[in-house]
């Protein structure tokens, strides 16, 4: 009867809201030696959805001299070391004993590499692995399938020496290759010819007609200078949500910012509103080979992923009826056990609520049974604040499965869940960007609030009070035990409610 449509399907909703998402409670280190940057990130465990405890980047500029020289210059690769020592005193004081770190393109490219490579194993205490191009391709392709298991398409990762391109679909890697258009090297190789520095992108591309075969489909960016732009773009547009993943642009609209940046000097990429200050020095140079991408492959939409090379090492090594989970029912499944009071209590209002949303889309119906999970999430907070506190959780909380109209859905339903009409605040800005699909969340939210209103937020009422539509009402019934739970309160709820789908309320005590 009520749906949220237009919320676009992430993935089917895999497995059963019992399974467990954890594989190891064991923290675990991801420590990423780039060609630009050194970052180590510490997860909660080798999980389906695994949250970063602790990230920290340092720029270490290690591909700088290799195009030049070859080498990997002494100043680089001290800054390095340096930072590798005190990640492994970090992972000491963390009790971290699982490490992965992993060295890319300025590394592999050195003549120096192999050496510098069992230096930073001897000064860290951790083993340092050398990856090849095409394993770095399929890594990245693996965080993209980890954060939307249903994407298909092109896989673009951009590092600072390197890019690398993979096809994916039906949870598969295809065709991979890598390149050397890094911004780091490109930069480091042609620092006095913008225009050399164009025509060897070009032509990189030109020997590339395999990527033509992804005209009109889907481009996953991977990277932080492409994140960069996406982050430059949605303050452009005032976009009102500020999560990159799954954010989703056109490729026309990326090809204008593109090849506008890529034009511009230093001073006026300084001057560009949401652009990083530490990403500007290769942003323009990032821009060139995005832009020239978008026109070679002809691909209709760019997808910009928070999931990378770092989410695909860990996806990689989960087993395959893991990998097949949902990873927001489990995310939500984890955030509703970890702030809610009574979690066990999610399964009887989804169920509660099924008469309300009759004939929904399978997208829908798995978003209403991420809001039913969410829907005690604020309990803690003041009642004055528990809406706003609750959407901002929902809206910034590092989800994947999900793109930002689905976010902005769930949001809007929480938010509706704590507050009858929308206050001053950013409620506004997500139900304008939700537009039309919005009134379902809305509905869910009402219902969300009657159900938390009627059975105090436990378990075994909701499956003796069942709601059901007859003819132009919305029937509550009650059992004569539970007929002292029919206060006012309850009664301008679902009024609330009722009036919301345009049928008249009704309590039966029988």
């Amino acid at each position: 009867m009520i749906s949220m449509a237009g919320e676009l399907a992430m993935v089917s909703a895999a497995g059963s809201a019992a399974q467990t998402n954890t594989v190891t409670q064991n923290h675990i280190a991801v420590v990423d030696i780039g060609s630009n940057s050194v970052r180590l990130v510490v997860y909660d465990g080798l999980r389906r959805t695994p949250l970063p405890l602790f990230n920290e980047k340092v720029f270490c500029g290690l591909g700088r001299s290799v195009s030049a020289t070859g080498r990997i210059d002494a100043e680089a690769a001290d800054r390095t070391v340096a930072t590798l020592r005190r990640f492994a005193l970090l992972l000491d004081a963390m009790q971290v004993d699982q490490v992965q770190a992993v060295a890319t393109a300025a590394v592999r490219d050195a003549e120096n590499g192999a050496d510098f490579v069992r230096q930073l194993s001897g000064e860290s205490g951790f083993a340092v692995k050398l990856i090849s191009g095409l394993d770095e391709a399929r890594l990245a392709a693996l965080g993209v399938l980890a954060g939307n298991p249903r994407a298909s398409g092109l896989v673009g990762d951009l590092g600072g020496g390197s890019l690398e391109l993979v096809g994916i679909g039906e949870t598969k890697c295809g065709n991979a290759i890598t390149l050397p258009l890094g911004p780091v090297r490109l930069q480091a190789q042609f620092e006095k010819s913008l225009r050399a520095r164009r025509k060897f992108v070009v032509e990189a591309f030109a020997r590339q007609r395999w990527l033509q075969n992804f005209k009109g489909k889907t481009l996953y960016a991977v990277g932080g200078s492409w994140r960069a732009l996406a982050q430059a773009h949605m303050a452009a547009i005032d976009h009102p949500i500020r999560v990159i993943h799954e954010y989703n642009v056109l490729a026309s609209d990326a090809i204008r910012l593109t090849e506008r940046v890529a034009n511009m000097d230093v001073g006026q990429i300084g001057l560009i509103k949401g652009l990083p200050k530490s990403r500007q020095p290769t942003a323009a140079t990032g821009a060139l080979v995005l832009n020239r991408l978008l026109k070679v492959t002809g691909v209709r939409r760019i997808v910009f992923s928070s999931y990378g090379l770092r989410e695909g090492l860990l996806f990689d090594q989960l087993a395959a009826n893991v990998r097949e989970r949902d990873p927001l029912l489990h995310a939500c499944e984890e955030k509703g056990a970890a702030l809610g009071r009574f979690p066990e209590h999610a399964d009887e209002i989804t169920v509660w609520t099924d008469p309300l949303f009759a004939g929904e889309s399978e997208s829908s119906q798995r978003l209403r049974r991420c809001a039913c999970l969410l829907s005690d999430i604020g309990w803690r907070v003041h009642p004055d604040h528990r809406a706003d506190h609750s959407m901002a959780e929902v809206m910034n909380s590092p989800f994947v499965g999900i793109n930002h109209l689905g976010r902005a859905l769930l949001g809007i339903a929480i938010y509706f869940r704590y507050k009858t009409e929308p206050a001053e605040g950013p409620i506004s800005a997500y139900l304008e960007f939700a537009g039309e699909a919005a009134s379902g969340a809305r509905i869910l939210g009402r219902a969300l609030r009657l159900a938390h209103t009627l059975s105090g937020g436990t378990a075994g009422i909701l499956r003796d009070c069942p709601l059901r539509i007859s003819q132009d009402e919305l029937i509550l019934a009650m059992p004569k035990k539970f007929a002292d739970l029919n206060g006012e309160v309850l009664q301008k709820r679902l009024r609330q409610l009722a009036q919301a789908i345009d049928l008249s309320p009704r309590i039966d005590i029988c």
